[in-house]
Formats: structure tokens, C-alpha cells, sequence
């Protein structure tokens, strides 16, 4: 998932979802929340959560549903009632509700925790292979104590690679992704389709390792739930198979009432930018920015982010690091009856400056290194490729 999504949440028993953002609706002018109507939602809200404690599963149900009829598309909720459900052993239910909140969750931290708690509904029915398939993808978003212990019960985590198997396979290559849960067509007139994909950039490069690059632009949607997502990938392709490296720019408006991301590739080039790498390197550098009204926190939070993606062959493997170079926040509390910001709340801003040098990656800062975040500071001076891949600050991938 991409790095610049906003990473709210909390934990009800150590892993499901609290924090609530409202969403943003994709077919109709965004509804603003009255301050009753807010009332509303953070009393059923609590109420919800209080009731879970006290293992009143029926009322806490009944409260998390009627805080869903004020923000319908609240994945937080979602989750919480789906997992109510499970508490309650209502394992259908709770499998259908935590699916819905994952189908329209945006945050990286959120969906580790709602495929946790889709392992545990799944487990608890004896559907142990897709139980073992959900810890993996939790522990895809962030490791956890908890869900190692699990799914070494299960036998283990399942090896996943971005590669897909066979020789050029390139739609199989972009369906492989977090955005669509079904094969792509290129020309599907089916309107029940997740994804839609076009090619936006397309270089073929000389010499050997990474032999052609695609930019592929990908339009979906989250089914009934509502909303919309957009999402450029990035493909690598080396001898014949096509390597998925994720994506490297988003959009998303989840469901309705306020909460989306714009993100955009600022730039994209292939060229021979360091000599002890065979063939040729891409460099994309990508831009992001975001805003989420919380009406249980009586907040508003907006970020903006702008992340280096340098990919080349290592060790015979296309393998691409990530750095974040530039990032921006504020947070202000909800003024009023409408979503306008009022009294900062929260904010800071920091930047790195990220230039190849005699055939190394020099990174400084244009700022003060004590304003960077610790891994960030780590990363000041010189590095090779292989050196930056394993550096605290970057996000490196391998396709396999």
C-alpha cells in the first residue's frame, strides 16, 4: 500500500480498528454533518465500545449500527461491528462486515488489523487455508506479535512474490495488486469489473537487466459499498516476465463525507544513472496529498508527501527503494456545524534533498537534521543502491 496514507487507528483487543473517518462520496455533492448528527455518531459510538467491554455483544451491535447510519462508509465501524459479530458468534455476519470494512479501508495499519480479525472469523469456522491467507496479508501491512502467533499455528505465513508465474504474463501482472480482486481485461465491457487498466508509459531500454518499463494506470471502484480509486503501477519486465512493483501514485475517495487522496507521478525517466548497476535505472518521484475529517475526534488532518522511487537490477532481481523526501502535516480541530477548520491542533513539515552523485545516491537535508524523523536523519551522506535498500528510511521491494 502506498506510504502516504493516513495511518489512524486504534485497537479494540490489541488489533481491530476505533478511530472513525467519515468518507467522501464519488457520485454526489459531499453531505456535511450537522452538530446533532455528530453528537449522535460518537454517543452511539462509545456506547458501542463500552457495551464490547462489558461483553454486551447484542447492544454493542445494535449502537455500531446505528453509528453506521450516520457515516454508512466508515470502515472503522464496519470493522467494529464486524467484529461484535464474531464476539457474538455470529461468524457470517462478522465475516460479511470486516470483508466490507477491508474492501473500503485505506489506511496500511487499519488493514492489518481488519485481515486479522477476518483470520480469526475464518479460523473460528474452520476455513483454516483462508484464515492462514488473511494472518499473511495482515503481516504484509505491519508485523505483529499476536498474528506471528497465530499463524504459526496455522503452519506458518504463505511465501508471496510480486512475480507472477509463466512466461510474459503482463495482465496477470497488474491484477496482481491490492486495488482488484479480480483478472483484469483490457477490453471488458463487464460493468461488474473492479478494475479497468490503461497503459499511460511504456519504454523499452537498451542493454541488459530491466528490459521494458510500464506505467499502468489503473480506474476501480469499491463495489456497493461506493467510492472509487485510481492507482498508477509500476511494471518492470526482465527476461520475458513481468515483475509487479506496486504502486507508486494513488487516488481514492472511500465512500462519502470528506476523506480522499490525490496523488499523481510527478516525474518518470529510464537512464543510466548508476554505472555499477547493470543497464539502465527508473527513477519516479510521486506526490501525494490527503485530508480526513473525523467527526469522533473532532478533528480534520491533512498531509502531503513526496516519495523517490529508484528501481534497477540487484543481485539479478529488479528491485526498487523508496524514500520519502518531502512531508507536510496539520491537523485543526472541526469548527462548527460544517467541516471548516478551526484551532491548530497539531502540524511540522521536513525535507530531504536526493541526487545521484559520481554514481551514488547523496541525500541531505534542506532544512535542519533535527527536524527529520530518526530514520531519516540515518540516511544522510552517501550510499550505493545496495546500501540504501537495507537503510531504515527506504521501503525496498524485490520481485522474486
Amino acid at each position: 500500500m502506498s506510504v502516504s496514507r493516513a495511518l489512524v487507528f486504534a485497537a479494540a483487543l490489541g488489533l481491530s480498528t476505533a478511530a472513525v473517518a467519515p468518507d467522501a462520496s464519488a457520485d454526489s455533492p459531499p453531505k456535511r454533518a450537522t452538530a446533532a448528527q455528530r453528537a449522535s455518531f460518537k454517543e452511539a459510538l462509545a456506547a458501542g465500545r463500552k457495551a464490547v467491554k462489558a461483553k454486551d455483544y447484542k447492544t454493542a451491535i445494535a449502537q455500531f449500527e446505528s453509528a453506521l447510519k450516520v457515516v454508512p462508509s466508515s470502515s472503522s465501524v464496519l470493522g467494529e461491528l464486524g467484529w461484535a459479530y464474531f464476539l457474538d458468534g455470529q461468524l457470517d455476519k462478522a465475516e460479511a462486515k470486516t470483508s466490507d470494512a477491508i474492501r473500503i479501508s485505506v489506511r496500511a495499519k487499519q488493514l492489518g488489523a481488519l485481515h486479522y480479525n477476518l483470520g480469526r472469523v475464518l479460523e473460528a469456522a474452520g476455513k483454516q487455508d483462508e484464515a492462514r491467507s488473511e494472518y499473511t496479508e495482515s503481516l504484509s501491512y505491519r508485523n505483529n506479535d499476536t498474528v506471528q502467533k497465530r499463524v504459526a499455528g496455522l503452519g506458518g505465513v504463505l511465501v508471496t512474490a510480486l512475480v507472477v508465474d509463466g512466461e510474459t504474463s503482463f495482465e496477470k501482472a497488474v491484477g496482481d495488486n491490492v486495488y482488484c480482486t479480480e483478472p483484469l481485461d483490457k477490453t471488458s465491457a463487464d460493468e461488474d469489473a473492479r478494475c479497468t487498466w490503461t497503459e499511460s508509459e511504456d519504454e523499452t531500454l537498451d542493454g541488459s537487466g530491466i528490459d521494458q518499463v510500464r506505467l499502468v494506470r489503473l480506474e476501480g471502484s469499491a463495489d456497493e459499498i461506493g467510492g472509487s480509486v485510481d492507482a498508477t503501477m509500476l511494471l518492470l519486465r526482465q527476461d520475458a516476465r513481468w515483475f509487479n512493483m506496486d504502486v507508486v501514485a494513488d487516488s481514492w475517495v472511500p465512500g462519502m463525507d470528506y476523506i480522499y487522496n490525490n496523488g499523481e507521478v510527478e516525474s518518470f525517466k529510464a537512464a543510466d544513472l548508476l554505472p555499477d548497476l547493470p543497464g539502465k535505472e527508473v527513477l519516479v518521484v510521486q506526490k501525494a496529498s490527503s485530508v480526513d475529517h473525523d467527526p469522533g475526534a473532532e478533528m480534520t488532518t491533512s498531509d502531503m508527501m513526496k516519495t523517490w522511487h529508484l528501481c534497477g537490477l540487484l543481485e539479478g532481481a529488479p528491485t526498487c527503494v523508496s524514500v520519502n523526501i518531502e512531508v507536510e502535516w496539520e491537523s485543526n480541530q472541526l469548527e462548527g456545524e460544517s467541516w471548516d477548520a478551526g484551532k491548530k491542533l497539531d502540524g511540522g513539515k521536513w525535507a530531504l534533498k536526493v541526487a545521484i552523485e559520481d554514481g551514488q545516491i547523496a541525500i541531505s537535508t534542506t532544512g535542519k537534521a533535527d527536524d527529520l524523523q530518526p530514520e531519516s536523519q540515518a540516511c544522510l551522506g552517501r550510499h550505493s543502491f545496495a546500501e540504501l535498500t537495507k537503510k531504515a528510511c527506504a521501503n525496498t521491494k524485490v520481485g522474486k
